[in-house]
C-alpha cells in the first residue's frame, strides 16, 4: 500500500478523530472552518479516543509535579486543574447548570429558565465544589499505588466514560416507553401500564444477553400460550417463565414497525453514512456505493432514527420510511454533496 493510498484510507478516521478532540477539548485541532458544523454520529466512535487524551494530559501534569517533589494532594489538585482546562470546564460548566435548575427550579418551566442563565447559583457553587474535592481526592489515593496506577487509572477513565452514552440514559427509557405508550399506545395498554406506573413502578429495558455476539441479537421471545404469555429464554438461558392469566391477558403487544434507510445518487457515487440505529446508537459505514438501503424491524413502542451521508458527487438524496410510509426525503445538490434526514418520533 503505497504512502498516498494509506493516507487516503486512515483520512476518515483521522478527521473523526480531530472532530472529536475539537469537541471534546480545547486542544487547537486542524481548522475546523466557518461553515463546518461536527457531524457528533459520524465521530461518536472516537470519543473514547479524546477521552483518553485527556486523561494523558492529567497524566503528563502528575509526572510534571512528581518531578518537581510536590505533595500528592499538591499534585491530584494540579492534574484536576489541568483536566479541567483540557476541556474547557464543559462538564463542571453543565453540572452547575443542572444542579441550580434542579435546586432552585419548582415547576419544569422554572428549572429550565435557571439551566439557560449563565451565572451560577448557590447549588451549582456547592455541587462543583464537592465535586472537584471528591475528583482531587479520589486521584489522592490513587498516587498512594503510585504514578503509573493514578496515571493509567486517569486515562481508563477519561476514555470509558466517553465511550458508551447509551449508559447515561438508562434512567430516561422509563420516560421513553411512556411516551410512546402516550403517542401509540391503545386504550388498554395505556390503562395497564400507567396504572401499574402510578403504584410506583418504572419500566426499563436490557440489551445485553448472555451468550449472544452483540447487545443487538435478542434470544428472548414472548409466546401465547393459551391464556397466559410465556417468557423463553431469559438473558439467552433456558428458562421458562410464565405469568398469571390475569395479569398475562391485559398485555396487548406492540405493533412492529418497518424501518427503511436509503440514501441514493449519481451512477457511481460513493458515500461516507452515518445514521443513528433504532437503539439510538451511533452507526456508520464507509466508502459505500450508492444506491444503499438498510431494513430493520423492531417492536419499540416509538424509534427516533436519522441519516447523514456525504458522496463524492454533486448529487445525493436520503429517506427514510416507516411501515412503507415516506417520513422524511431530502436531496441536495453541490460539490461533494451531503444530505441528512430525520425522524424525531415514529
Amino acid at each position: 500500500m503505497s504512502g498516498v493510498e494509506g493516507q487516503r484510507r486512515f483520512a476518515p478516521a483521522a478527521r473523526d478523530i480531530g472532530d472529536a478532540l475539537r469537541f471534546f477539548t480545547r486542544v487547537p485541532v486542524g481548522d475546523p472552518g466557518a461553515s463546518a458544523p461536527l457531524d457528533i454520529n459520524r465521530f461518536a466512535w472516537a470519543a473514547p479516543v479524546a477521552g483518553a487524551a485527556v486523561g494523558l494530559i492529567g497524566a503528563l501534569a502528575l509526572a510534571l509535579t512528581g518531578l518537581l517533589g510536590l505533595p500528592p494532594l499538591m499534585r491530584a489538585g494540579l492534574a484536576t486543574a489541568a483536566l479541567v482546562a483540557a476541556t474547557g470546564a464543559l462538564h463542571e460548566d453543565g453540572l452547575a447548570d443542572v444542579a441550580d435548575g434542579f435546586g432552585g427550579g419548582a415547576t419544569r418551566a422554572m428549572k429550565l429558565d435557571i439551566m439557560r442563565d449563565s451565572r451560577i447559583g448557590a447549588y451549582g457553587a456547592v455541587a462543583l465544589t464537592l465535586a472537584l474535592i471528591l475528583r482531587v481526592g479520589a486521584l489522592t489515593a490513587a498516587l498512594d499505588g503510585g504514578f503509573w496506577r493514578a496515571s493509567l487509572s486517569l486515562i481508563a477513565v477519561a476514555a470509558l466514560s466517553r465511550a458508551d452514552g447509551s449508559i447515561g440514559q438508562i434512567p430516561q427509557n422509563h420516560f421513553f416507553m411512556l411516551e410512546g405508550l402516550r403517542l401509540q399506545g391503545t386504550d388498554k395498554q395505556k390503562r395497564f401500564f400507567y396504572g401499574r406506573v402510578l403504584d410506583g413502578e418504572r419500566l426499563g429495558n436490557a440489551l445485553s444477553e448472555t451468550g449472544t455476539k452483540t447487545a443487538h441479537d435478542h434470544a428472548t421471545r414472548i409466546t401465547r400460550d393459551g391464556a397466559v404469555y410465556r417468557l423463553n429464554g431469559i438473558f439467552a438461558s433456558q428458562d421458562v417463565t410464565s405469568t398469571p392469566s390475569g395479569s398475562g391477558t391485559e398485555v396487548a403487544p406492540f405493533n412492529p414497525k418497518h424501518v427503511v434507510y436509503q440514501v441514493f445518487g449519481v451512477a457511481g457515487t460513493v458515500a461516507d453514512i452515518n445514521y443513528l440505529d433504532i437503539n439510538a446508537t451511533p452507526q456508520r459505514v464507509s466508502n459505500v456505493p450508492l444506491p444503499w438501503t438498510l431494513a430493520v424491524t423492531t417492536t419499540l413502542p416509538s424509534v427516533s432514527v436519522n441519516v447523514v451521508a456525504q458522496g463524492d458527487s454533486d448529487q445525493i438524496g436520503c429517506r427514510i420510511i416507516v411501515n412503507d410510509v415516506v417520513k422524511d426525503e431530502r436531496s441536495a445538490n453541490e460539490m461533494n454533496a451531503q444530505t441528512f434526514c430525520i425522524v424525531k418520533s415514529a
